[in-house]
């Protein structure tokens, strides 16, 4: 099972000062065949930020 993540998408968040979100697509391929496709935002500490 071969997974790739790939970020599509980055921003700060303009609520929650420290944070930052994340647009990312991800796949899994067993051989040739793709079995998995996902995405999703997610909500990350930027980088520098006291939290």
């Amino acid at each position: 099972l071969r997974m790739q993540l790939e970020v599509i998408g980055a921003r700060r968040s303009r609520s929650r000062p420290g944070l930052g979100l994340l647009e990312i697509v991800g796949s899994a391929h067993r051989g040739e065949d793709y079995v998995l496709r996902m995405e999703f935002t997610g909500m990350f500490s930027t980088r520098g930020s006291t939290r």
